[in-house]
Parts: structure tokens; sequence; C-alpha cells
């Protein structure tokens, strides 16, 4: 849920639609232990999935006329039940937000110290995708 301001919603929830791609490396001489990770997130258009089944099946959004709105399945659709939080959003109007981020994980060098690094590239990263 968004926050409340003087008691009034200002803002609707929002929803991101994004490809998440994932690169690992790991040491030579501990294949168990991460070196570097990657992970990119990409805006997907979820639109032009709405012929993918799968998709559309665990989608919890759906269009009612021209707005995005909160949709859990029914128990007989979906196999399970919404919990309070799910019930209080159904219905509701949701704002498509569009996420990039590029982000580094560099796993801790226990020779040489014990501390992982984590780098992340998010609105200038967005702001470049705009722009091209």
């Amino acid at each position: 849920m968004m926050p409340k301001v003087a008691g009034l919603s200002l803002l609707q929830d929002r929803v991101f639609h994004v490809l998440v791609v994932t690169a690992n490396t790991y040491q030579k001489e501990a294949p168990s232990e991460l070196c570097k990770s990657f992970t990119v997130q990409l805006p997907i258009d979820h639109v032009s999935f709405g012929d993918v089944k799968i998709v559309q099946e665990t989608s919890r959004m759906k269009m009612r006329g021209s707005s995005q709105c909160y949709h859990f399945p029914s128990s007989a659709e979906s196999g399970s039940t919404p919990d309070a939080n799910q019930k209080q959003r159904q219905g509701k109007k949701l704002t498509e937000g569009t996420y990039v981020s590029l982000e580094r994980l560099i796993g801790a060098d226990s020779a040489n110290n014990d501390r992982h690094r984590w780098d992340m590239v998010g609105p200038v990263f967005q702001a470049l995708v705009d722009v091209c």
C-alpha cells in the first residue's frame, strides 16, 4: 500500500514489469564461492505478453477499460485465497512504473578482507534508457 498524506491516498499502488537477467562467476579455487554477480533489470511491455498464458495466469494486473487494476484470481483460478492485504487492493487502480537497474556484487576475498561489495546504478541508468 502506498503511504497516506494527511489521511489521503495521493499515490496509487505501482506495478513494475521487468526482465531480470543475472550472470554469476565463481572462484576457481572454491567453485561454491561467488566471485562476481551482475544483475540487469530491464522494463518490458506487459501488454505484448497478452497471448502468453502463463504470464496472464500469474499476473495480478488486469485491464478494466483503459485502467490497470489489481486483480487477485479467485480461489478456483489460482488454488489459493487472498490475504487481508490482497483483499484491500482488489480492484484498485495501479500505476505502471518503469524501472531499470544494473547491479554488481563482488564476493569477499577472505585472504584480503571479509566484506562483499555491492554497487547499483539505477536512476541515472534509467535516464539514459529513457533518452535512447
